[in-house]
């Protein structure tokens, strides 16, 4: 029974393990459904970042593959650890850095059907008209990102908002497009990267009195007040400080704001330099082998008469405190995943070669049918386990949690919070007017959150992290709403902030107990 009694008394109608299950399918209720226009990154259970990689495998005609066929690739051994069966994948020979199928490419489009820790099979689900045979493809995966920590812990589904790494040659800081400062050579050599490939970057120091910044991209802002992140996964050579720097330039004159993420290996301690580098957010993740990805964000001058480019560095500092000093021109540092991207915040790695590319947003919602057969319009109760990553501390824009709704804000059911709000909120409007009820704690920036609310006519409820019930008397409820969207608000609202992680949904058919509202989230 769903409402009362029987072998279920609270009316779980849906439960939703992401972390636990790593999967879209639900223990109950309905499975969500999930879409992504483009290949996305993550992390996998070994701690490496996958999404993307390169297969080989005997020659490959797309155009005369028929439709549900099956195609085995051989892969890098880890690359696929953590890619969903009966997830869409690409397989392309990407010609122009875009990871979009185009007229001109071959290509297929599939779905993952088995894979071992060499080969990926999938099935044909659309195919180019191109003719022509290759051997060397570009795989990306295009399904939900079952996300974990470097230490292999998984948070959950990953939800992220569409970003563009506007830097070219990402992972090949010897490409003509970067260019040297205060370094004598780059040469791509046989290293282990963050995303298990073995191929990186090599900077070595020239001889003499330097700042020890190695490797410069300029980019030229194309408006003021401008939300900037630059990001670098760096490694020791032979030097144990190395450096990703930051800074907001004047055409012609140089650096007026600058941050340097001064880091020594041997700790993983990062520390600040430069000009007004107070401005300027920094986070470091540490991921295998030595690697640590910096990442540095800030704001453009309100006024580009004042600064009108941004400039991301990668490299060797001659100490771990900003100093300078002599190099004795031997020193090296490895540089891997180079990303600038719009934005206060960094998001997972995007892989560029020729142009700049763009990851679309992750979508996942329950609609139709599906929807209606687990969800109670008069009373209910929704709980969401969730976290945040990569250093964020604030809010300063709404966190989109999981929110029922007709696919507008004038009618919904929802946890989350209003923009430049620290506390989640759980939400319920009525022809547009809000009855909002306010946690009395704060978001855990740095760990797991957990929020249940509750809504019936006259009596909303919500509870954060174990914290006593905080209630609320609303008129009415909304009777409308015909779907649920995770990690988002309603289509065209953003993604949950600062690369999300839902872990876990659950609905009930009733509106619990103040006392079962707590204990879920303690």
């Amino acid at each position: 029974m769903l409402n009362g009694g029987g072998l279920n008394p609270d009316g779980l109608s849906l439960d939703l393990q992401f972390a636990a299950d790593k999967t879209l399918t639900a223990r109950r209720g309905p499975t969500p459904t999930f879409s992504r226009a483009s290949s996305g990154t993550f992390v996998n259970a070994n701690g490496l970042i996958v999404g993307k990689t390169a297969g080989t495998t005997s020659s490959i005609t797309p155009n005369t593959q028929a439709i549900g066929s099956q195609v085995t690739v051989t892969v890098a051994s880890g690359s696929v650890v953590g890619w969903v069966v009966g997830q869409a994948i690409s397989l392309i020979v990407d010609t122009d850095g875009q990871d979009d199928p185009d007229a001109t490419e071959l290509w297929l489009l599939g779905n993952i059907v088995s894979t071992t820790d060499t080969t990926l099979v999938f099935s044909v689900t659309s195919r180019t008209t191109q003719a022509g045979s290759a051997t060397s493809w570009t795989l990306g995966y295009r399904g939900p990102r079952f996300d974990h920590t470097s230490a292999g812990v998984c948070r959950g589904l990953l939800i992220e908002e569409g970003r563009t790494n506007q830097i070219t040659f990402s992972e090949d800081l010897t490409d003509g497009s970067w260019s040297f400062f205060a370094t004598a050579s780059a040469a791509n050599i046989t290293s282990t990267n963050p995303s298990g490939g073995t191929t990186t970057s090599r900077l070595t120091a020239n001889s003499g009195t330097g700042t020890g910044r190695a490797r410069v991209k300029l980019l030229n802002l194309p408006s003021a007040s401008y939300a900037a992140t630059v990001s670098c996964f760096v490694k020791a050579g032979n030097s144990d400080f190395g450096l990703v720097s930051m800074a907001f330039n004047k055409a012609g004159v140089g650096g007026i704001r600058v941050c340097n993420a001064n880091i020594v290996f041997s700790t993983g301690v990062i520390t600040k330099s430069g000009t007004s580098n107070a401005d300027f957010t920094v986070t470091s993740t540490a991921f295998p082998d030595g690697w640590y990805r910096i990442t540095i964000s800030a704001t453009s001058n309100a006024s580009l008469t004042v600064e009108d480019q941004v400039v991301l560095y990668a490299g060797l500092a001659f100490n771990g405190t900003g100093g300078s000093g002599t190099f004795a021109g031997t020193e090296t540092v490895l540089a891997w995943g180079a990303q600038f991207e719009a934005g206060s915040f960094a998001t997972s790695y995007i892989p560029t070669t020729t142009g700049t590319l763009a990851r679309s947003a992750d979508v996942c919602s329950i609609t139709g049918s599906d929807f209606n057969n687990f969800y109670n319009q008069s009373e209910g109760s929704l709980f969401a386990a969730y976290s945040f990553v990569s250093g964020y501390t604030n809010v300063g824009r709404s966190v989109p949690v999981a929110q029922a709704s007709n696919n507008t804000f004038n009618e919904l059911v929802r946890i989350g919070s209003a923009a430049s709000a620290t506390s989640p909120s759980f939400d319920t409007t009525v022809g547009g007017l809000l009855t909002r009820t306010t946690a009395l704690n704060n978001f855990n920036f740095s760990g797991i959150n957990k929020t249940s609310g509750a809504y019936i006519v006259g009596n909303n409820a919500i509870s954060h992290n174990g914290n006593a019930v905080v209630t609320s008397s609303p008129a009415a409820i909304t009777s409308s709403c015909n779907r649920l969207d995770i990690g988002k608000f309603h289509p065209g609202s953003p993604n949950l902030p600062h690369n999300g992680h839902i872990a876990a949904i659950r609905y009930y058919k009733k509106r619990l107990p103040n006392s079962k509202l707590q204990a879920l989230t303690a």
